[in-house]
């Protein structure tokens, strides 16, 4: 967005009576006050809303035309009325002509209760129009910046400034920091709560400002949006727009607004990633590739939609993102664009991984952060954004997710997960002690304040607590998973736990006698026991599926524990401390005593993985590099796709799993995941065919983040001798 020192323009501004004194309707009183605004450069359109209406959401008020138009439709609000707004910006009208369409005595039997704010650009020309009804509540008024092609309206309201601050945010802009639409139409949501916001939540004591607030936003070659109900239902999925954040809260709860711009500055760090320029010298040292635009050519594609292999292809980059994707012999040569031969080598997605950790095993129950060595060890395995599946120090996996988003520290983009949810009596010093359902919401809320963005339950936690936690989580916009021994499997479905830890190997649904709340004694015996086909393991599957419970292999952590696995790759064994790489391969050298059945129950839990797979259920994948310290990020998510094409997948079915199907949990499908024009370049360059000969998946030769090319080799040279202790 351009600045502009233009005045303020007054589009329409009436003082009005109380709310009470209008004539009763069945329409709902939605949407205090709200900023609709068009970029004229880039086509982007966007809303901002808050209101004190409380439990909805105002995503409904918004209609959206890239390019074309956008209006807020408030006040009296209906379905009906905003979708009129909608058909008239989509057929090209003007700003004024839509508001005179739908405010005619024709079209609408309570326009005085109706207002709108309406931006329009059409032939290059900015429109602004506004109406308030003569019904609608004091303060209500309309504000406008042609030049800035913003409208900011409201009603219901401490006063004027709630709107006038809101506009003058907008348009004034940070001169420090970034002036994106979407970063003005937050400021100026800001602005109006600072003001003061919904008169209603200003009552009785109550100084929340708003109960509900949102903000959507589509790129200006996105299609056309408006919810189709009332909820924020599109949130997170693909028929959402490109930005889509809601929050709601009782009115004497925390301001909404908060909680917005918490959702908004994790959406903004993966919308707006580190360019090449903006990394810093020591993470340039590990790039390959930094040319802004690049054509990957002649290579076999493994595209992570489960489609077969295509070979002969190329993928053209444009900063940062996929351009084309199309046979080389059609693409030919791309005149400025930096050429990588892909001839011999396969091309996937990057890697998102799930079950991923930023400590490990040092010895007497005890782990130690590697915020050095791990972020780069993830991306030098291919792994372009991760999980962690629980923190035992939640501060520094924060601060290692804002040096990465900073390019200070070359690594995967993370969604952090909070310390766990764990029950009185857990194994580790480190774990919180949660005892009662208050306990864990106010853990939720606490950590999700500070920007974690998924919690995990542990072994010993109780049902009612599990259940406060899910539902404080789910308020937030925050998933839970959980690697459970006191609930089981089921039980955790029906609290509407989003996601199951290991495989079934944590399940105690089959264990004898089990008692509620207790984990007990004998999982490891029932699993062995299991007959797949009996109604005891189909019934628990298909309640996971219509749940839509998510399960994430982690085979890596328990294959060896069956006799004859192969051992970490020598990288592996380089990347660990010396004195760590002693006892581990000590370890791993004593013999299984006689009688084991880790090679039973390993095949029980690959069989049972691939059971959940061809039930229809959602299998992610991730690697756990915890456990006896032989599992190691980088090496270890190389690994887990070789497992599962072990368990009976396609190489391609494996790639999915290991690519879209963890972007669709993280709800960032949209973004990455598959190697699609417009998402992101996040890529994985290995040489050879992972269908022919699964040891190519160790054979990575360069990874793109955001379009740009990291050399495997060099991030895992870089950090030989460091895990354990850095």
């Amino acid at each position: 967005m351009r600045s502009s020192n233009a005045p303020l323009a007054l589009v329409a501004a009436t003082l009005l009576g109380a709310c009470g004194q209008a004539p009763p309707v069945t329409d709902l009183d939605m949407t205090t006050w709200s900023i609709a605004a068009l970029d004229p450069q880039t086509g982007d359109v966007g809303v901002s809303m808050a209101s004190c209406v409380p439990g909805t959401f105002g995503d409904a008020v918004a209609a959206l035309v890239p390019g074309r138009g956008v209006a807020a439709t408030q006040a009296a609000w209906n379905l009906d009325n905003r979708n009129r707004v909608y058909a008239a910006l989509r057929e090209g009208l003007t700003a004024q002509e839509v508001v005179d369409r739908v405010t005619a005595a024709s079209a609408d039997s309570i326009t005085a209760r109706r207002q709108y704010g309406v931006v329009t650009m059409l032939g290059g020309r900015v429109e602004i129009a506004g109406f308030t009804g003569e019904g609608a509540s004091d303060w209500s008024g309309i504000m406008a910046d042609t030049a800035m092609a913003v409208s900011a309206q409201g009603n219901t309201l401490v006063g004027e400034a709630v709107v006038a601050d809101a506009l003058e945010a907008f348009v004034r802009g940070d001169p420090e920091g970034d002036n994106t639409l979407a970063d003005r139409l937050m400021r100026a949501l800001e602005a109006g709560s600072a003001a003061g916001g919904d008169l209603r939540c200003n009552r009785d004591g109550i100084t929340s400002t708003a109960a509900t607030a949102m903000i959507v936003l589509a790129r200006g070659g996105d299609a056309p949006y408006v919810a189709e109900t009332i909820g924020m239902t599109d949130q997170g999925t693909g028929a959402a727009p490109w930005l889509a954040i809601s929050a709601h809260s009782p009115r004497e709860g925390p301001n909404p607004i908060r909680e917005v711009r918490r959702r908004f500055d994790r959406w903004r760090a993966q919308a707006y990633p580190a360019t090449y320029e903006d990394l810093s010298p020591r993470v340039r040292e590990f790039v390959s590739v930094s040319a802004p635009h690049v054509v990957v050519e002649n290579v076999r594609l493994i595209d992570g939609t489960g489609r077969p292999a295509q070979s002969g292809m190329s993928v053209e980059i444009r900063d940062g993102r996929i351009a084309r994707v199309a046979p080389t012999a059609s693409v030919g040569r791309v005149a400025g664009a930096e050429v990588v031969d892909g001839s011999g080598h396969t091309l996937t997605p990057g890697f998102v991984m799930l079950h991923e950790h930023m400590f490990y095993p040092s010895g007497g129950g005890r782990y130690n952060t590697n915020q050095h060595s791990f972020p780069p060890l993830y991306l030098a395995g291919g792994a372009t954004t991760i999980r962690t599946g629980g923190s035992l120090d939640p501060y520094t996996d924060l601060r290692i997710r804002s040096e990465v988003e900073a390019g200070r520290l070359p690594g995967p983009d993370m969604d952090v997960t909070g310390p766990y949810l764990e029950g009185p009596g857990g194994f580790a010093w480190a774990f919180p002690s949660i005892a009662t359902p208050e306990e864990a919401r106010e853990h939720v809320s606490f950590w999700a304040d500070r920007g974690v963005t998924s919690f995990k339950a542990y072994n010993l936690i109780d049902r009612a607590s599990l259940g406060a936690a899910i539902e404080a989580a789910h308020a937030r916009g925050i998933e839970v998973t959980g690697h459970l021994c006191s609930i089981t499997y089921r039980e955790a479905a029906d609290l509407g736990i989003d996601n199951l830890e290991h495989g079934f190997f944590a399940a105690t649904d089959w264990v004898a006698d089990k008692r509620p709340d207790e984990c007990p004694q004998g999982a490891r015996r029932s699993y062995l026991e299991l007959d797949l086909e009996s109604p005891a393991f189909t019934e628990l599957v298909e309640h996971l599926v219509a749940h839509d419970v998510a399960i994430t292999s982690t085979l890596t952590v328990v294959e060896r524990s069956a006799p004859g696995r192969p051992p970490p790759p020598q990288g592996a064994l380089d990347a660990m401390l010396p004195q760590l790489r002693d006892n581990v391969t000590a370890r791993l050298a004593r013999p299984a005593g006689p009688g084991g059945d880790g090679g039973a129950l390993l095949a029980k839990y690959m069989a049972m993985e691939k059971a959940f797979y061809d039930a229809g259920g959602t299998l992610v994948v991730g690697t756990d590099p915890t456990g006896g310290g032989d599992v190691v990020p980088g090496y270890a998510n190389q690994r887990a796709v070789q497992l599962l094409v072990e368990i009976g997948l396609t190489i391609e079915q494996a790639i999915e799993v290991a690519t879209r199907n963890g972007a669709a949990y993280l709800e960032r499908d949209h973004d990455v995941g598959t190697v699609e024009e417009g998402k992101r370049a996040d890529l994985v360059l290995m040489r050879g065919d992972p269908g022919a000969d699964p040891e190519a998946l160790r054979r990575v030769v360069t990874v793109f983040k955001h379009g740009v090319g990291y050399d495997s080799a060099k991030l895992f040279a870089s950090v030989s001798g460091w895990v354990g202790v850095r």
